[in-house]
Parts: structure tokens; C-alpha cells; sequence
């Protein structure tokens, strides 16, 4: 009998009050008894044949616990004749129901069933007779999934709630998946996404946030998940099979030409009109895929795959991370710990064009265009009380910001199968991006400051690719790969006079940081047999940077200079072998490295030998145990090297004692995990642990005016662990969804104030996420969650210890009264520090949506920050300081909006 929605409900809250006790009282044993109920089961397998001893495939076997059962406790298909199937581990007793067409119906019941055991029986099944039925009609909810292989296809209509309008919204909230919306990075397992294809093709590159960021989800009939991916056609089964990609397969109705209008209009308060215009542009035939988006707003949303809010690095800028320079100065602008959409005071034009074209079937070319232009405002203070061994020093800033990025860039790639066993790749990168970034300050509540910071960064680099298939087991290919990285800064601090109000002295600090590549590698990889694989490569990587500083003040005297080279080559040997022995994946690894380095009259040479090993346990069809440890040395990059002071900051001065010692690094990872998608059940749990040897501390000095920094190396070794924790299950007795998700980290650290000897810290950093939601088949659901985070620190010397505790709920009511209709609410409450617990933040936002049907168009009204939060407030403590952190937010603001799909 089908259960009313008032049972439901009281359900629902009878058991989130259970679950909470439990966790409260005792989160240890919840988890044990939840890990002693999901690793350990019984696993049932072998053959389906015919009388004629014919493998038979495609037969569905379910698991009842009795003949008239309702629920289906476990399900499999036969793949080449053979079935595998985990039972539940309470069962006692199964019945293992087989059905096939054209063949009789056949069971077996198994008694007595003994904890990780191992069962084995064969299904003989006999021809049907053909027998005249009357017509029946069987209707059954569909999953929403389907597995083919590799390749796990997800409905998007089937996750969608009506809230979503972008694809990254869909993506976010299916199994298995996690986004990172500060860098955009999707992964999927715990695997990097390679890349995210558009129908078949890599349309995006490493910037796939243009698309999951700018396709409308109306567009999207499926996401595709693509295991053992390979974006190279002829390496397909040679390479490593441990990538995935994701793929968006397109309704039919755009599988030509479609897009969408959007033009929002709104009031805001005490700024300019609220605004968000959208145009995106969909094109999609035979020899040709593009996709252009075009927009405009002012409400704090970013659209590029860049952040030049809160400088979080995008997927593609962190796999660059060696051959990009840096900038020494960083704009003054500070993010909080909200979303950025609640600070991003931003007025941001950006558009971006992605085309490929397949001139010939063995040629095509692939162009991506963008164009950013943004001014972004903040008002912030700092004000810090510092406790030193000569008392106790109180400091503040005020700051009243502006940066206008402008970015242009254009990507260019060219694709050639030379022939049936060859292909050459070529791809060119020209990025040209400009910052400018004014600031006023008032320093102690006394002393007014101005800064401004011109940054001009000019990217460029361009690699060449060819692969050759040797035979069906082999593959070579050569690379060559050239990078140029020029970043120019400029920056200016006027002192204003109290008394006249005008500029009293002015102080210059211009930097240039150049950094060039070069690489030539060959790899020869293979597979000996279906079981094992194997790759080797020889290279050299040469880097070289130049680095010119000069401080200087208004009557040009030089205050401090730095002129350095610094150039490292790297002439290394790589090897790997990969063996699947049926459920255990082994790979090694060794690398062997003949690495110079030259600063200056400083040369140090090392030869390095850096191994790791992984092994992954398959212990059933849905259960994995990985272990991964690697030894490797790395060297100090242009922020540790220069030696003379650099005005960093209106405060802050820095230098560095530079040596060409390395840094060693101890990795050892754990990992088990569960994916179950049948059942929707999602469990992971990890262990890392970190220990290096050798690293840059700071010597710190503060005093009212200015702050200065020296880096200096010691070979004290820092260890850090962390652990993770997520499990996930749907619930049908409640229609509902549960996610219980928590990190542990510990760290120790070394630092120095005022002259102080060196001074071991340590610091324990823990977050609990606890996520729920409905899917009642009704028109209010809801969604809550909520993060606890606690950090704490410890001097070891004065044992004196430091806490920060931090708490955040938000609360969703979701009510669709009808196809047309679609409205919620959401209410978010922090509180950045417990011990502080008046400078809580309380948000409420509002958003309806009338779609009429079989209509293109629809429309919205959105109401954000509506009990209009002027300000965020944070206090932190330090082993040595109190920190109070302030920062405006987007004022309240109302927007309409059409939108018109084509």
C-alpha cells in the first residue's frame, strides 16, 4: 500500500533525529557498522548455457528474498555466459530468479547463507514453448542510467529538478561525480576528467568549463561518462586505460543549428541596474561542431573558465604550473569564504568561440577564441593584533579596490592522420592579458595610502606531436614542445601628507619575470599481452627564468635590485609497467633524472632516482582497494631565489637566502571505494600521507608600518595526513538521499617571529558535511546542508593552542505546483567562527520560473541577498596573532529575466 506524504515526512524526521544522536554520540561506531555492512558480502557467480551447452547472453538474473517478493535485492546480466552477483550481507536466504526470451523461466534457492562466502551454481535453461497469450501490459520506472562497456550514460531529464539551468548543474549531482567549483576541475571517482567532449569531439580542450559553465541544460539529452578513455585513436588499448572523459550527447532538435536568448533586467540596490545577458550559440553537422556564448553581467557571475576575483587557478593553469612564470605581486583584492557570486562586485563582458572543422576525413582543424573584459570593486579591512616577544602590536588597513582585467587569447590546433597507422598533432597558444588595479588605504586609521599595479602578461607556447602505430601491440610517438612566459609589473605606493593632503613620497617597485621552455621526448609504449602493458621514454626539459627587480622612490634613488638567471635541465629516463592479474592491477614505475641547476656562480648537479607503485584490488564488481606510494625530488621556483627586499604590498617587503638544495617527498596514498549505482550507493575513504624534507620557512618581522618577510631554507622535515571520508545512499522508504562527508587533516609547521628561534607548530583541520534531500513525488521537496569545520593549532614550545570553529547550513524548499510552475527558496546561515558568533551572516534568496508548455521561452524572477548582508566579518587566531577579516557583499538585488531557446 502506498505510503501517504504525512508518513513520509514523519518518517523522514524520525529518522534524521535518529541519525543525528547516533553521529553525536557516537560518529565512530556509525561508521564501523556502516563499513562492516557494505565491504564484507557474499558473492554468487557462474555459467547460463542451453541443453545444447550453448553460452547464453543477455539473461537477467535477479536476487528475492522469497517467491511473491516485491523488492529486487540484487540484479546482473550475463556478459559471454557468466553471471556475478554480491548479496546483501544481512541475507539468510535468496532466491535466484533467471529469465530470458525464448527459454524457460528458472530459480534456485539458497539456504543458510554464511558471511563472505563464496557460492557457485550453473543455469541449464530449456527451449519455451510457443504458447498464445493475451495481451499484458508491464510499466516499471525506468533507471536512469545505463552501462554499456566503458561508457555510463546518464538521462539528464531523469537528475534535473527544475532548478538547474546550466549543464555544470546536472553534472554536479550525479553519482560518482565532484566539482570543484573554485577551479572548475570534474572528477569522476576520484579521477581527473581528461576532457569534456561535445558529441565525440574535444571541442573545448582543457577549458571545458566554457561549456559546462554556458550549455543550457534544455540542450543536453545525456551525460556520458567514458572509462579507459584514450583521446588518441591509435594509442586505443596500447596506453594507459586509467583516464576518463565526459561526453554531451545533444537532443536531436540541436543536432543543427540552436541556441538561446537570455536578457535579465533588475533593480538593485544602491548600485547601477542589475543586468545578466546571455546569447548562446549551438552549430553541429556533419563537418563541422562550434559553440559561441556571449555575455554581460554585473550580479557576480563568472562565465570564462578565468577567475580574476578570488586568482583560484582553472584546470588548465594547474597542469601548466611548471612552464608559466609567475607574478611576484599579487593584486590587492582578497577573497572570503563564500561563493564568489555573493562578493564578485563585477561588471564582466566575456565571450568565447569554439569551431572545429574537418576539412578532409583525415584532416581538421580546431580554433577557440576568447575575449574578457571586467572591473571588479572591493571594499575590505585587516586589522591585526600581533603578540610578540616585545608586547603586543595592533595594526589595521582599510582598503577601497578596483582591478580591470582585459584578456585576449586565441588557441589553434591542427589534427592530420598521416595514414592508417600514423597522425601529427600541432597546437599553438597566444594568450595576451593586461591588469590594472587601483587602491586607496588608510594605514592605522592615520596614514593614507594610494597603489596602483600594472600587470602585462604575454603567454605563448606551441607543441608538436606524432604517433605511429607500430603493429596492433605498438606505439612510438615524439614530442617538442616550446613555451615563452613574460609577466611585467609595475607598481606604485604614494604616501599622502596628513596635513596638505597631498602626495608626501612615492616609492616604485617594477618587476619582469620571464620564463622559457623547451622539451624533446620519445615514448615507446606497448602491450606484451592482454594482461600487461608497458611505456618507456627518454627526454630533456630545459627551463630557463630571468628575473629583474628595481625599488626605487621619488627622487629615483635605488632602494634595492635583483638581476638573476636561474636555468635547470633535466635529462631523464621513464619507465612503466602495468600487469592485470584478474582483479589486481599492478604498475610500477622508475624514473631515473640527470638534473643541473645554475643561479647565478651557485651549480649544483644531482642524479635522481624517483620510483612508485601502484596497486588496485578489484574486490568485486563494485569495490575497489588502491594503494599508491612514490619517492621524487623537486626543485625551488623564482619566489624563493631573488635576494634583495621587493615591496610586495603596501606593507609587506620580502627576499630570500636562495640555495639549489632539493625538496624530497615522501607520497603514500589508501583509497577504497564504492560505486554502486544500482543500489545508489557511494562510499570513499582515503588516507594520504605526506613527508618532505627540505623547504622554504619565513622569518617574519612586524612592526606599525610594515612587515618583512625572509625565506630561508632548513632540511626540518613537515609531515602531513589527511583522511577522507563520503558515503552517499538513496533511501526509497523515504524518497530521499543522504550524504555524510568529512576530511581530517593533521600538518606540522615551522615559523619565526621577530627573531624568534625556529618554532614547531602543529595544526588539526577537520570538516563534517552532512547533505540531505527529497524526491517526493510531490510538489515541495527539500534539500539542506550542513558544514561543521574546526581548526586547531598548536605551539609545541609554549603549548599554547588555538581553535577556529566554523559553521554553515543552508536550507532549500523546492515547490513545483504544477509542469509550469517552478519556485524556491533558500535560506543560508554562517557563522565564520564560533568563538566570534556575533559576526554571523544569515541570507535568504528567492527564484521563480513560469515555462509554458511545448513553448521556447520562459520566464524568471530572482531575488538575491534579499535581507540585504552589508558585510562579512572573520575573526581567525594564528600561534601568534588575531586576525579580523571584512569584506562588503553584493547589496540586494531583483532581476527578471526571458529566456528563449532556438
Amino acid at each position: 500500500m502506498k505510503q501517504t506524504v504525512t508518513s513520509k515526512l514523519m518518517l523522514l524526521k524520525l529518522f534524521i533525529q535518529k541519525l543525528s544522536k547516533v553521529l553525536v554520540s557516537n560518529i565512530n561506531i556509525f561508521l564501523f557498522l556502516l563499513l562492516s555492512n557494505t565491504v564484507v558480502g557474499q558473492i554468487i557467480s557462474g555459467n547460463v548455457k542451453n541443453h545444447k551447452g550453448e553460452k547464453i547472453n543477455n539473461a537477467n538474473i535477479v536476487v528475492k528474498d522469497s517467491i511473491n517478493a516485491q523488492y529486487i535485492l540484487a540484479f546482473c546480466t550475463t556478459k559471454n555466459g557468466e553471471y556475478r552477483l554480491v548479496l546483501p550481507n544481512d541475507l539468510k536466504k535468496a532466491l535466484i530468479e533467471i529469465t530470458v526470451d525464448t527459454y524457460k523461466k528458472d530459480t534456485w534457492t539458497l539456504e543458510d547463507i554464511k558471511k563472505s562466502n563464496i557460492y557457485t551454481h550453473n543455469f541449464i535453461l530449456e527451449k519455451d514453448s510457443v504458447v498464445e497469450l493475451q495481451e499484458v501490459t508491464v510499466s516499471t520506472k525506468a533507471l536512469p542510467f545505463t552501462i554499456n562497456g566503458d561508457t555510463t550514460k546518464f538521462n539528464v531529464s531523469k537528475y534535473s529538478n527544475g532548478t538547474e539551468r546550466k549543464i555544470i548543474d546536472i553534472i554536479k549531482v550525479l553519482p560518482g561525480i565532484e566539482v570543484n567549483d573554485k577551479t572548475g576541475e570534474i572528477t569522476y571517482k576520484g579521477k581527473p576528467i581528461e576532457t569534456v567532449n561535445l558529441e565525440g569531439d574535444n571541442l573545448f580542450g582543457f577549458n571545458y568549463a566554457i561549456g559546462t559553465k554556458n550549455i543550457n541544460v534544455d540542450m543536453v539529452e545525456e551525460v556520458q561518462v567514458i572509462e579507459n578513455f584514450s583521446a588518441n585513436p591509435l594509442l586505443k588499448g596500447i596506453d594507459s586505460n586509467d583516464k576518463v572523459a565526459l561526453n554531451l550527447k545533444l537532443k536531436k532538435a540541436h543536432l543543427d543549428v540552436s541556441g538561446s536568448i537570455d536578457i535579465a533586467l533588475g533593480a538593485s540596490e544602491g548600485r547601477d541596474i542589475a543586468q545578466n545577458h546571455a546569447l548562446n550559440l549551438l552549430g553541429i553537422t556533419q563537418n563541422y561542431k562550434s559553440f559561441g556564448t556571449a555575455s554581460y553581467n554585473n550580479i557576480g557571475q563568472n562565465n570564462s573558465p578565468f577567475d580574476y576575483f578570488s586568482t583560484s587557478q582553472n584546470v588548465e593553469q594547474i597542469r601548466d604550473k611548471n612552464i608559466l612564470a609567475k607574478p611576484i605581486i599579487s593584486d590587492i583584492i582578497i577573497s572570503n569564504n563564500l561563493d564568489d557570486k555573493r562578493a564578485n562586485i563585477n561588471n564582466a563582458v566575456f565571450s568565447n568561440y569554439n569551431g572545429l572543422i574537418k576539412l578532409h576525413k583525415r584532416v581538421s582543424i580546431k580554433g577557440n577564441l576568447y575575449f574578457l573584459n571586467d572591473r571588479i570593486s572591493s571594499i575590505q579591512s585587516i586589522e591585526n593584533t600581533n603578540f610578540l616577544p616585545q608586547g603586543i602590536l595592533a595594526t589595521s588597513d582599510n582598503y577601497l579596490s578596483a582591478k580591470e582585467p582585459h584578456q585576449a587569447r586565441g588557441d589553434l590546433e591542427l589534427q592530420s592522420i598521416l595514414s592508417d597507422q600514423s597522425s601529427l598533432e600541432y597546437k599553438i597558444i597566444f594568450d595576451n592579458t593586461k591588469s590594472y588595479a587601483q587602491t586607496n588605504i588608510l594605514q592605522n586609521t592615520l596614514n593614507t595610502q594610494s597603489a596602483q599595479l600594472n600587470t602585462h602578461n604575454h603567454n605563448f607556447k606551441q607543441s608538436l606531436l606524432f604517433t605511429n602505430r607500430l603493429t596492433d601491440k605498438h606505439a612510438l610517438q615524439f614530442l617538442a614542445s616550446l613555451s615563452s612566459n613574460d609577466i611585467n609589473q609595475n607598481f606604485t605606493l604614494n604616501l599622502v601628507s596628513e596635513s596638505s593632503n597631498n602626495i608626501d613620497s612615492t616609492f616604485n617597485q617594477v618587476c619582469r619575470n620571464r620564463k622559457n621552455t623547451f622539451q624533446l621526448q620519445a615514448i615507446l609504449m606497448g602491450r606484451a599481452n592482454n594482461k600487461s602493458k608497458y611505456s618507456f621514454s627518454i627526454g630533456n626539459y630545459v627551463e630557463q627564468t630571468s628575473f629583474e627587480s628595481l625599488l626605487y622612490n621619488s627622487s629615483d634613488k635605488v632602494i634595492s635590485t635583483n638581476d638573476f638567471t636561474y636555468t635547470t635541465n633535466n635529462l631523464y629516463n621513464h619507465g612503466i609497467y602495468e600487469i592485470n592479474l584478474r582483479r589486481l592491477r599492478i604498475s610500477t614505475s622508475l624514473k631515473g633524472r640527470f638534473f643541473t641547476q645554475k643561479l647565478g656562480n651557485l651549480f649544483q648537479e644531482n642524479f635522481i632516482i624517483e620510483p612508485s607503485l601502484l596497486l588496485k584490488l578489484k574486490l568485486n564488481p563494485i569495490a575497489i582497494l588502491g594503494i599508491n606510494s612514490s619517492l621524487s625530488q623537486k626543485n625551488f621556483t623564482e619566489e624563493s631565489l631573488f635576494s634583495n627586499p621587493i615591496m610586495l604590498s603596501n606593507r609587506l617587503f620580502a627576499s630570500s637566502k636562495p640555495v639549489l638544495s632539493l625538496q624530497k617527498l615522501l607520497v603514500i596514498n589508501l583509497v577504497y571505494s564504492i560505486n554502486n549505482l544500482y543500489q545508489q550507493f557511494r562510499l570513499n575513504a582515503s588516507i594520504n600521507y605526506l613527508k618532505n624534507h627540505g623547504s622554504y620557512f619565513s622569518n617574519i618581522s612586524i612592526n606599525r608600518r610594515n612587515s618583512y618577510l625572509e625565506y630561508f631554507f632548513s632540511s626540518k622535515p613537515n609531515e602531513n595526513i589527511t583522511a577522507d571520508f563520503l558515503v552517499e545512499k538513496y533511501l526509497p522508504i523515504l524518497n530521499s538521499t543522504i550524504r555524510l562527508k568529512s576530511n581530517y587533516a593533521f600538518s606540522n609547521y615551522y615559523n619565526v617571529v621577530n627573531a624568534s628561534d625556529l618554532r614547531l607548530n602543529n595544526n588539526h583541520y577537520v570538516t563534517l558535511e552532512l547533505f540531505a534531500k527529497t524526491a517526493f513525488d510531490y510538489k515541495v521537496n527539500f534539500e539542506n546542508s550542513l558544514v561543521v569545520v574546526n581548526n586547531h593549532s598548536q605551539n609545541i614550545e609554549s603549548q599554547q593552542s588555538i581553535q577556529n570553529n566554523a559553521l554553515q547550513n543552508t536550507f532549500k524548499i523546492i515547490f513545483k505546483p504544477n509542469k509550469q510552475w517552478f519556485f524556491i527558496t533558500n535560506l543560508e546561515y554562517l557563522i565564520p567562527n564560533k568563538n566570534f558568533s556575533k559576526d554571523y551572516v544569515l541570507f535568504c534568496d528567492a527564484y521563480l520560473k513560469y515555462r509554458p508548455i511545448k513553448r521556447k521561452y520562459e520566464f524568471r524572477l530572482d531575488g538575491q541577498n534579499l535581507f540585504n548582508m552589508k558585510y562579512f566579518f572573520q575573526t581567525n587566531t594564528s600561534d601568534y596573532s588575531i586576525n579580523t577579516f571584512k569584506s562588503n557583499f553584493i547589496s540586494r538585488y531583483f532581476l527578471a529575466s526571458v529566456i528563449y531557446n532556438f
